[in-house]
């Protein structure tokens, strides 16, 4: 696609979606769509997001920790969506939404991102290419509310090991 060169960084084409590096350049490349959240352009943003496919949106959405919108693109993404992974880190949504560091501002969000998630047919089983669910992550950030709602709500067992053999008690 073609290319231009926006705030020094490397950007495509509204086709070349999505967050990636590129291992030619070992530059991260971003999307259009990204550019429009991390630049608050709301009426760009709203024009690419009938545009994009809704994995990359919900990603790009969600790295700029902007959880309104990301409900918003969640409620109106395919089912299909929920069974999408990252492909360098393997982690669906689910796993993202609990890798996400702490604040004290976020907490209800994510607990709302989890539960839209699993209600659209996300397998909370799912683990990433460190063999870490979402349960793992949520420990090792320190959501307890997500950790007691993946346990409880979720059926995610706590004494299932991640991929170094640590379980989620001992990772939290």
């Amino acid at each position: 696609g073609a290319k231009s060169n926006i705030m020094d960084h490397q950007v495509h084409s509204r086709h070349q979606i999505g967050t990636r590096w590129d291992p030619k350049y070992e530059i991260r490349v971003h999307s259009c769509f990204w550019y429009s959240l991390q630049n608050d352009q709301e009426g760009m943003t709203y024009i690419l997001m009938d545009k994009i496919p809704s994995f990359p949106a919900l990603s790009d959405a969600l790295s700029l920790k902007k959880y309104r919108l990301t409900l918003k693109l969640l409620s109106a993404s395919a089912r299909e969506v929920m069974a999408c992974v990252d492909e360098k880190t393997g982690n669906t949504l689910l796993v993202t939404v609990a890798d996400i560091e702490k604040t004290s501002s976020n907490s209800e969000w994510l607990k709302l991102l989890s539960e839209k998630l699993v209600v659209k047919g996300i397998d909370v089983t799912l683990k990433n290419k460190q063999g870490r669910n979402a349960l793992h992550c949520a420990a090792i950030r320190g959501h307890h509310n997500l950790c007691v709602l993946y346990c409880d709500r979720f059926k995610l067992p706590a004494s299932e090991p991640e991929g170094g053999g640590l379980t989620p008690m001992i990772l939290h």
